[in-house]
């Protein structure tokens, strides 16, 4: 048995535990400790195809025509990587091509959660507890990771690679609290491929600094996958 198990609409690990939405672009879960939709690829008002999807491995690899505009297309490969019975990692990396001349790029990264308790980390301030009012982050603010507490014994942590931060976005809507991060590239240039990189964990411990930091840091010093 794959690590994916995959239909018309979604793939699923094979514990059951994570989904890949196909039409959303987005991971999703939904058990005891609340829901969640990460790691949700949006350019723009553009309406993609899903050509290609795949797994290799731990590796699902989804294909979309059509993005971030026609004769544009992007690659999302989601590598999830068990832990233990309640902890996983997932990476999620981007490859974007397109054949027009200059074509500008205006992609973020979304995620969004049933919870509220959030703490952000940033070079100057360390990780600190947001405090509800919309923070709009740009390339001067630089911005590493975002945890979210799930329970009271569980956090879920999503950390962007440096070189593709552009800003961060952090607010409300409705019941649920919305990041986006901003990828780093303005404009692609014809064949060009430009590829990008997050992880997202799950750790099963409460919210803690001194581990938040050590899972950024072990991010950080993973090396880039090959095929990326």
């Amino acid at each position: 048995m794959g690590t994916w198990q995959i239909d018309s609409q979604r793939a699923r690990t094979a514990d059951g535990r994570l989904a890949v939405d196909f039409r959303q672009r987005a991971l999703t879960w939904n058990d005891a400790f609340g829901s969640g939709q990460v790691l949700q690829l949006i350019c723009g008002d553009c309406t993609p195809t899903l050509s290609e999807v795949y797994s290799r491995q731990e590796e699902l690899v989804t294909r979309y025509d059509g993005i971030p505009a026609d004769r544009s297309g992007v690659e999302l490969r989601w590598r999830y990587i068990p832990r233990s019975s309640t902890t996983w990692a997932l990476e999620w990396l981007l490859s974007m091509q397109t054949e027009r001349l200059d074509l500008p790029v205006h992609c973020t990264c979304r995620s969004q959660w049933d919870r509220h308790t959030i703490y952000v980390r940033t070079p100057t301030r360390g990780w600190f507890r947001w405090d509800g009012s919309v923070l709009e982050a740009g390339r001067e603010q630089t911005t590493q990771a975002i945890a979210v507490e799930l329970a009271q014994d569980r956090f879920y942590l999503e950390a962007i690679w440096p070189n593709d931060y552009a800003g961060l976005y952090l607010g409300r809507l409705m019941e649920y609290t919305v990041a986006a991060w901003r990828l780093a590239e303005d404009h692609l240039e014809k064949g060009v491929i430009r590829r990008m990189r997050l992880q997202a964990f799950c750790v099963d411990v409460p919210f803690d600094a001194n581990i938040a930091d050590a899972t950024y840091q072990a991010f950080l010093d993973s090396p880039v996958p090959l095929t990326a």
